[in-house]
């Protein structure tokens, strides 16, 4: 496909409508650039730490997972509840069957 310019505003045109069709829809594409912020620091903090910038790399990747973690913190209460009823429930039956 050679790209020139009306390819480029037919492209830019497929976005735009397919952003505003998500919204539509309930599945706004904000809550993912949200996400990217906090990702991209960790991922430089990765980097950072990689090429000898431990300072930096860790103050990144620290600053990234608390941004992340603040905000995934409403999945967070759910997943640990759901963890701990498997773990509360694998520690009652493995007593049941051993004894």
């Amino acid at each position: 496909m050679k790209l020139d310019r009306n390819n480029g505003i037919a492209i830019l045109l497929i976005i735009v409508g397919a952003y505003f069709l998500l919204k539509f829809i309930g599945w706004g594409i904000g809550g993912l650039f949200s996400l990217l912020l906090p990702l991209l620091l960790i991922g430089l903090g990765i980097i950072g730490l990689k090429n000898g910038r431990n300072f930096i790399g860790f103050m990144l990747l620290l600053i990234g997972g608390i941004s992340l973690i603040v905000k995934l913190a409403s999945w967070l209460a759910p997943v640990l509840a759901v963890v701990l009823i498997i773990y509360g429930c694998s520690i009652v039956f493995k007593k049941r069957v051993h004894e």
